[in-house]
């Protein structure tokens, strides 16, 4: 067989088919411009953020708003715990008075110490009232601040035009109502932590002067 039949016979078997590389190429390519569309619409994206961290902002703030609202709550407790103990020392002392001792007087001198004695019994029933008052004032409703409800009504139409603001925007705009809102109500907590420590003084002053009555008066008693 000659050489040319040779090649003749070789060309007539032809190669196997193989898969076009064209197509291959046209996969990546649409691939890549899938990633490159993607990348670019993340980038417009964070571009057209204009406040990034309000999101942080706000659950900070957010917190600290609920702080204010247990600390109220906790100081309003206590208060309460203590007019009921307050009310009833005051109602023992009350009954514990005695001015019979006035019967023992003779002399100007024993009018003179028993006055002394009657004058330091109303002492302690002054800061009893007094702390009585400043635990009530603690109950008082002071003037407390919250978001409301007028940006999420349907009637004003508010909600649907806040619904419409960028998520970062919005977010701002609820830190800096939270900021204003927990300034005011932390000054009306600390009020009322000023009246609790007040009411607190004056129960241990009233106490103390109990004591201090007491004493003298068996003091007094024991001269006479």
């Amino acid at each position: 067989m000659s050489t040319e039949q040779i090649q003749n016979t070789n060309e007539g078997q032809g190669n196997p088919e193989q898969p076009p590389r064209k197509s291959k190429k046209k996969q990546r390519n649409s691939r890549e411009s899938q990633q490159n569309s993607k990348r670019k619409q993340q980038n417009s994206q964070k571009n057209d953020i204009e406040y990034p961290g309000s999101e942080v902002l706000l659950n900070t703030i957010t917190r600290e708003y609920d702080a204010e609202a247990n600390r109220k709550r906790d100081i309003e407790t206590r208060a309460g715990v203590l007019i009921a103990l307050l009310g009833a020392l005051i109602g023992f002392y009350a009954t514990a008075l005695d001015f019979s001792f006035f019967k023992k007087a003779h002399s100007p001198i024993e009018m003179l110490c028993f006055s002394i004695i009657a004058l330091l019994y109303i002492f302690p029933a002054i800061m009893q009232l007094i702390a009585f008052k400043h635990l009530i004032n603690v109950l008082k409703t002071f003037e407390y601040e919250t978001i409301g409800l007028n940006g999420f009504s349907n009637e004003n139409g508010s909600l649907q035009v806040n619904a419409k603001f960028p998520k970062d925007k919005l977010e701002y705009a609820f830190v800096d109502s939270y900021y204003n809102i927990v300034k005011l109500n932390s000054k009306a907590n600390d009020t009322k932590a000023n009246l609790y420590k007040k009411g607190i003084e004056k129960i241990f002053i009233s106490i103390i002067g109990i004591v201090l009555v007491y004493m003298i008066k068996q003091i007094i008693l024991l001269i006479i």
